[in-house]
């Protein structure tokens, strides 16, 4: 099942069964309308951002052993999931995930340069190509525009599309409107 939220922040913060345990985990989803203009944005936003997530809060930060930045589609909405898995109190933790939030958005805005852009482009594209490997991923396709109840068997080829013909400006302006 899945949970829309309501539009702004929500911050949940459940206890968890083991007072000894230490580790706590922080986990932030911005949820975004689905099309497919959407779902090629994020996963380029992801695509760019999720190395510099990584090596910033677990290589340089040291936040945690767990830390990813991923997307994902649901019926109602696509969202952009940050978790790290840590023994840092999770304010603290979500405060870092924030800047992070604030230094990769300006990044993309100043730094991102088109070369660079269109390296990305073209390995996402290329990913989204590939044939399935065995008859499971083929079947994995399938299911999950069946279980998004969706059918639309022809999606993934058109986000791809989507993508090949991604530019920079659009890009960077779906990012200022839509995440920042």
């Amino acid at each position: 099942a899945e949970a829309e939220l309501p539009p702004g922040r929500t911050v949940w913060h459940l206890d968890g069964t083991d007072a000894e345990e230490r580790n706590n985990n922080v986990r932030l989803e911005i949820q975004l309308p689905v099309s497919i203009e959407t779902a090629a944005n994020t996963s380029l936003f992801v695509r760019v951002l999720s190395p510099k997530f990584f090596e910033e809060l677990r290589t340089k930060q040291q936040l945690g052993y767990i830390v990813q930045m991923s997307s994902a589609e649901h019926e109602g909405f696509i969202s952009i999931v940050c978790t790290v898995q840590t023994e840092y109190p999770p304010d603290y933790v979500r405060g870092r995930i924030d800047e992070f939030f604030e230094e990769g958005v300006r990044w993309l805005e100043e730094s991102l340069d088109e070369a660079e852009f269109a390296r990305q482009r073209a390995g996402l594209a290329a990913n989204l190509k590939q044939k399935p490997k065995n008859v499971v991923e083929a079947f994995n396709r399938q299911w999950g525009e069946i279980g998004r109840q969706r059918y639309d068997f022809g999606r993934r080829r058109r986000k791809r599309e989507a993508i090949e013909a991604a530019d920079l400006a659009a890009f960077r302006a779906f990012v200022r409107t839509s995440i920042a």
